[in-house]
């Protein structure tokens, strides 16, 4: 599969640290090949996937909430951006920083 040998080595080792049976290790490593291999298998990640529990869901919908919502008020500050009176240079300088900021506050929002 991919770092059978090295995972061994290391789990090994800790079975060695903690006192415990290194044979044992191999043994389970063995059992549990044919499950690992089971859900390795080539199945590819799909949107549903985002959908199957609660948690992931909400978190996924307000993601998807929040950049919709970004990019639509991008949409429109910039849209009206040749409508502020002054010089348009400074205009888009602080366009500019204001959406930097309002996408490091979505960014670094915990959800």
């Amino acid at each position: 599969m991919g770092r059978e040998k090295e995972a061994l080595r290391i789990l090994e080792g800790a079975a060695r640290w903690n006192g415990r049976e290194v044979t044992a290790i191999k043994e389970l490593v063995q059992r549990l090949r044919p499950d690992l291999e089971a859900q390795n298998s080539d199945k590819k990640a799909t949107l549903a996937d985002l959908m199957r529990t609660p948690n992931l869901r909400r978190k996924t919908l307000a993601l998807f909430f929040t950049w919709f919502l970004a990019g639509l008020i991008f949409y429109g500050f910039s849209q009206s951006l040749s409508k502020v009176a002054g010089n348009i240079f400074v205009t888009s300088i602080i366009a500019g920083e204001t959406e930097n900021l309002v996408f490091s506050v979505v960014e670094t929002r915990q959800y």
